[in-house]
């Protein structure tokens, strides 16, 4: 009975804030967690994170579950850095749906994750899947995407980041990266943006 009370608590909260958002430009921070984004809705699963750190959220709701609070086409943009890799393969193509459906056409959504050769994926036990360049192309596909556009980020130095231009110069470069230097050159990051019909 507490629980019950405490999510229908939870869900009056979210209905009140959401019946709120009226922009014509209204943005979405997924999986906040201490990146409390101004000017976003931020959501997360909870007041604390993954490693138990109090956080400011604006919405709660799991994103493993659908549907999410929200109405079609309802966002701008959505922002998700460093947290789809948290959530079972299966599970990643649904969460991609979801967030394409609230997104309006011609939105963008924006997912950060770690390449899979990045040393995070081995140290953090929390990771659950890894990408490579080619996964948002093929197994994130679904009726809301027009077009995927991945690059790949080798470094955030501000001395090397002209590596990422030379990468990211065509499809081939980054295949032939992926095939014989992704463990001698690691890569950071793969920055998606997925756009909406």
């Amino acid at each position: 009975m507490t629980k019950k009370f405490i999510m229908t608590a939870i869900e009056r909260k979210n209905k009140e804030f959401i019946n709120k958002l009226n922009s014509e430009n209204l943005k979405l921070n997924v999986c906040s967690g201490l990146d409390y984004r101004e000017n976003f809705v931020n959501l997360d699963i909870g007041d604390k994170d993954i490693y138990d750190h109090a956080i400011k959220v604006d919405v709660i709701h799991d994103i493993t579950k659908s549907p999410y609070p929200f109405k079609d086409k309802a966002f701008s943009y959505i922002y998700m850095h460093n947290s789809l890799e948290h959530f079972e393969k299966d599970m990643v193509p649904k969460i991609v749906k979801e967030l394409c459906r609230i997104t309006r056409s011609g939105g963008v959504v924006n997912i950060i994750v770690p390449y899979f050769t990045n040393y995070v994926n081995p140290r953090d036990l929390t990771h659950k899947s890894l990408f490579v360049y080619e996964t948002f192309q093929t197994s994130c596909m679904n009726e809301y995407v027009q077009s995927v556009d991945t690059k790949l980020i080798l470094t955030n130095n501000k001395f090397f980041k002209f590596l990422n231009r030379i990468i990211n110069l065509n499809k081939k470069l980054i295949k032939i990266y992926e095939r014989f230097f992704c463990y001698m050159i690691v890569a950071q990051e793969l920055n998606v943006k997925i756009k909406v019909k």
